[in-house]
């Protein structure tokens, strides 16, 4: 197995977030050598716009993770999915699950996943959504990595497109890493264009318009040995 520094866990809580929010990063990441291991959390869902099963959780759930086992296999990533329902199937609307609260006993399925990965990858840094726009899900995860992931191996990634319009609400004393990723567009572009049910046509030119207008991909690390970890999104 390779030495834990060169071991990166991604924090996904739908099956597209780490495409959208990450994929210039994670291309750049695979092209210094990392090995690239995603989580991801909120896999059952009857949220797809632009599919025509749109609305049937059994059939979008499935479509999903096509689409997600297709992105993976092109970008290097070793995927782990978890089987929680995400908020479309838990009550929540695409009002009421922005800025809700995650329950108590979600924020505990997902610590479970996250303490399993984590002790089974040994990973050198983990990647956590800030919870940008707060999506009851995004909140979720970063509650429970909160609690499990050592300060040092932590750096939060904002979350797209939520953060284009939502500035995300940082921890005390954050840095910020700008990771350039011109040299990987073509990476993230075709990324974002693997999840076809998520109309990623329309998506697409607003995450392209972010990327531009702050310059590549952000991330932010609170303890200062953390810097060191964060070498594979540079170089």
């Amino acid at each position: 197995m390779p030495a834990p520094d060169s071991r990166v866990l991604l924090l996904s809580p739908h099956p597209d977030d780490i495409a959208w929010s990450l994929g210039g990063t994670l291309a750049r990441m695979r092209g210094n050598s990392a090995e690239l291991h995603v989580l991801t959390f909120f896999t059952q869902t009857r949220y797809a716009p632009s599919h025509p099963a749109n609305g049937d959780p059994r059939e979008v759930s499935r479509v999903r993770e096509e689409e997600e086992r297709a992105w993976a296999r092109e970008n290097g990533v070793l995927l782990r999915r978890a089987t929680l329902e995400d908020a479309s199937l838990r009550g929540y609307d695409d009002d009421t699950e922005m800025g809700a609260e995650p329950a108590e006993d979600v924020v505990r399925q997902v610590a479970e996943h996250v303490r399993t990965t984590v002790s089974d990858v040994d990973p050198g840094l983990v990647l956590v959504p800030l919870a940008a726009g707060g999506h009851v899900d995004h909140a979720a995860v970063r509650l429970a990595a909160a609690e499990l992931v050592p300060p040092a191996r932590l750096a939060w990634y904002e979350d797209l497109p939520y953060a284009t319009t939502d500035r995300p609400e940082l921890p005390p004393g954050c840095r910020e890493v700008l990771v350039g990723v011109d040299a990987h567009r073509s990476a993230k572009e075709a990324g974002v264009m693997t999840f076809s049910s998520q109309e990623p046509a329309e998506v697409l030119p607003v995450l392209l318009a972010h990327m531009n207008a702050v310059g590549g991909e952000r991330v932010w690390f609170s303890d200062p040995s953390t810097a060191d970890r964060l070498r594979l999104l540079k170089g």
